[in-house]
């Protein structure tokens, strides 16, 4: 029972930061510093896609560095597990 208050009380944590203003790095920290509560991970990446230019920039990283992709910089999609993910959601 005890896991599931915690649980409950994490998940309404998590409402309130994803309701409030999504401006700046420290609110995705502290989204992700909640949800490694409830979801094992060691990697939580926030991207921006540009689907007509078929690329992405991670806007935010949480977690163990990616020298293949760093924060800010602008990549292709190709060859990124990313295009998977945005090539199913489009068919």
């Amino acid at each position: 029972k005890a896991a599931l208050i915690d649980t409950n009380e994490v998940e309404a944590i998590i409402g309130r930061i994803i309701s409030g203003p999504l401006v700046g790095p420290e609110v995705f920290q502290r989204f992700a510093e909640e949800t490694v509560k409830l979801i094992d991970f060691s990697l939580l990446t926030l991207n921006s896609t540009d689907l007509q230019e078929n690329t992405f920039v991670v806007e935010f990283l949480f977690g163990r560095e990616m020298p293949a992709y760093p924060v800010g910089a602008r990549q292709d999609m190709d060859g990124a597990a990313l295009k998977l993910v945005v090539d199913s959601r489009s068919s």
